[in-house]
């Protein structure tokens, strides 16, 4: 439920609360969860304001969960996180921006993260879950400068996230391809990049250039290894798209190197190219605007194997 008000002092947002319940269960085989009853409830305030070329927005979110589980050896439990951001984008010049956001933000943990404790036959994993398990605070910054007009565009955006109590799969054993793993937490830091350049070709087609990359580890050694487990690798990749009329068409190559910074009990995974192509039509359908695509992932069906 959202509720918008009239502006105060300049500023436009609206207030809302949200809810939810998930009830959850795994049988037979699959049972390596105990029944449980996810009651969460939010409350959150959005903010904006211009000041000339400077916009400027701000949030607040409290929420508050309770998870009853089935069970004769495991507990309830309750928590609560509050998360707030303030960010700002400045058009210093006609096409241009430079922008910056900050956040504390709480992530509460799941009922698989509490309560796991079985053989999940999808991963090939024996889970075990963590009913201390508290909730997740992080401080993140992130800068963006880009550019939005012109036959050139681009964008670029850095950001570092320091982690509290941050809730991963630690495994603990491994034997061929099964392993036992255990929801832990720790303290860790993200660091990372983002990047897009696009260059128009003519009035129907363009390139663009694109990438990603982050590096993940926990502030302090276990067992003289700071790698956190299933991060992925770098990427980069060219993309060529087209359009005429309500026709658009693309087709991009995407290159993922190997993932070498790897926690206990993980393997190296070998890096891998695919090719994807993509085509679509949009019109009136009964004065609907209406989508029809078609698309095509891998197309030379290579063996690729994600390090997530």
């Amino acid at each position: 439920i959202e509720l918008e008000h009239q502006p105060i002092a300049g500023w436009r947002g609206l207030i809302g609360w949200q809810g939810s319940e998930r009830r959850f269960s795994a049988l037979g085989e699959e049972a390596y969860v105990a029944p449980t009853d996810t009651k969460r409830h939010a409350l959150f305030l959005l903010e904006e304001r211009r000041f000339g070329d400077l916009r400027v927005d701000a949030a607040l979110r409290h929420e508050w969960q309770r998870i009853d589980v089935d069970s004769l050896t495991q507990r309830d439990t309750k928590h609560r996180g509050t998360s707030f951001s303030t960010g700002a984008q400045w058009r210093f010049q006609p096409g241009w921006s430079l922008g910056g956001t900050f956040s504390h933000s709480s992530r509460l943990p799941t009922a698989e993260e509490l309560y796991a404790n079985g053989i999940h036959m999808a991963t090939s994993t024996y889970e075990l879950g963590n009913d201390q398990l508290r909730k997740e605070t992080s401080r993140n910054i992130d800068l963006t400068l880009a550019r939005t007009a012109g036959d050139t565009t681009f964008s670029i955006t850095g950001f570092h996230n320091r982690v509290k109590n941050y809730i991963y799969a630690n495994t603990l054993d491994a034997y061929e391809r099964f392993q036992l793993i255990e929801y832990a937490q720790r303290d860790a830091t993200f660091t990372g990049v983002e990047a897009k350049l696009r260059q128009q070709l003519g009035r129907h087609a363009g390139v663009s250039v694109f990438g990603d990359y982050v590096r993940a580890k926990l502030d302090a050694d276990v067992g003289g290894n700071r790698n956190l487990p299933r991060i992925p690798a770098q990427r980069v990749g060219v993309r060529l798209d087209g359009h005429w009329q309500g026709f658009s068409a693309w087709g991009e190559v995407v290159r993922t190197a190997a993932q070498r910074r790897i926690a206990d009990y993980e393997s190296v995974t070998p890096g891998y190219t695919v090719l994807n192509l993509g085509a679509s039509y949009r019109m009136k359908v009964q004065r609907l605007d209406t989508l029809f695509y078609v698309r095509a992932d891998n197309l030379t069906d290579k063996l690729a194997f994600a390090h997530t």
